[in-house]
């Protein structure tokens, strides 16, 4: 592990390289940095580096002073995560135009991005897997480079499986093809069958279908209202889990549940369907083809809940074969200080 995670032609070719690089100490990590680093600014790439303050501050010290002090062309962008990994719609987003401009510039880039696994909570954690694996499908084809260090000692054991395999590429003595490595499709399709928690007892729930997409909006934006929220935070809301509700019923091919309920610091809204519909497996987290005329609600409440997840729960039998319902969950954070909503509130 102590060479650079790019410089092994072992493995699959292809201009685009995601590669994860698992670590157990901080001078193993810099010591693959550095060189990454380096390679990729003696090849004219412009590289990203995202990690946590302190690392970024070790890393600055060991490179060459003229990198690091601003002088001359901007070829390298030293960024903390939290500032980065702020919402994994939008920060796809970001690598996207970030790469397409470069190309457009006749460049190529390198990204080192270490993800803060540890500080987010389950449902966080399946949002980026997400995000990991559809940087393969966004960037295909694409000139850029990208490694993903992942701290062994502090990743629950389900997350370090998923980071393994939305990686193609794995980076230990040198780089390989990494063998726990699973298609796009197949470790989204996953993800999208994961068994979500039951809601709390006292769960309000309202039954509805496409002639009901007036009142849902009505309600949800009434619990919005009661839980806390201001004003310019309700549309938002109400825009998202409407889309959500009408996807239910137009794309899935099934009546629709929405159910609401509060847990500490956040709003959620869960759609429930019982259609066969298969969902997408991107789940909304890429922009839809302009010339479709589907494909927007989903990314749209994407973009505008903080986490949305996508599973399935327990049902009552009413229409999947293996009793569970499709579900999706859009979470949204309240303002500090604001009282639990209750179920009973007018609505």
């Amino acid at each position: 592990m102590s060479g650079s995670p790019d410089r092994s032609r072992d493995g699959p070719r292809g201009p685009c390289t995601h590669q994860t690089l698992p670590y157990t100490s901080q001078t193993r990590l810099l010591s693959a940095a550095r060189p990454y680093v380096e390679e990729g600014l003696a090849r004219g790439e412009t590289v990203v580096v995202v990690a946590a303050d302190a690392f970024l501050g070790r890393l600055r010290d060991l490179l060459p002073e003229e990198i690091t002090d601003g002088a001359g062309p901007e070829r390298i962008r030293l960024v903390p995560a939290d500032a980065w990994y702020t919402h994994p719609a939008r920060t796809l987003t970001t690598v996207h135009d970030m790469v397409a401009q470069a190309r457009d510039d006749g460049e190529r880039m390198r990204f080192w991005g270490e993800l803060p696994w540890a500080r987010w909570s389950v449902p966080q954690a399946r949002q980026w897997l997400r995000y990991e694996t559809l940087l393969n499908v966004m960037l295909a084809g694409q000139h850029v480079t990208l490694c993903c260090p992942v701290d062994l000692a502090r990743l629950r054991p389900s997350v370090l499986e998923g980071v393994y395999a939305a990686h193609p590429y794995l980076v230990e003595s040198r780089r390989r093809a990494n063998p726990r490595y699973q298609s796009p499709e197949r470790l989204l399709r996953r993800l999208n069958r994961t068994r979500l928690p039951d809601p709390p007892a006292d769960v309000r729930r309202i039954d509805f279908d496409h002639r009901d997409l007036a009142e849902v909006r009505r309600s949800v934006a009434a619990t919005a209202r009661s839980a806390g929220l201001p004003d310019d935070r309700v549309f938002p809301v109400v825009l998202a889990v409407a889309e959500l509700a009408a996807n239910a019923v137009v794309h899935v091919d099934g009546p629709g549940r929405l159910e609401v309920w509060s847990s500490p610091g956040e709003l959620v809204y869960q759609i429930r369907s019982t259609g066969t519909a298969p969902m997408p497996p991107a789940c909304g987290f890429l922009p839809p083809d302009p010339l479709s005329t589907t494909g927007r609600g989903l990314w749209m409440a994407r973009q505008l809940a903080d986490v949305l997840e996508v599973g399935i729960c327990d049902g009552d039998g009413r229409g999947r074969a293996d009793g569970g319902d499709t579900a999706v969950r859009a979470h949204f954070a309240l303002p500090r200080r604001t009282r639990a909503w209750e179920p009973d509130a007018r609505a």
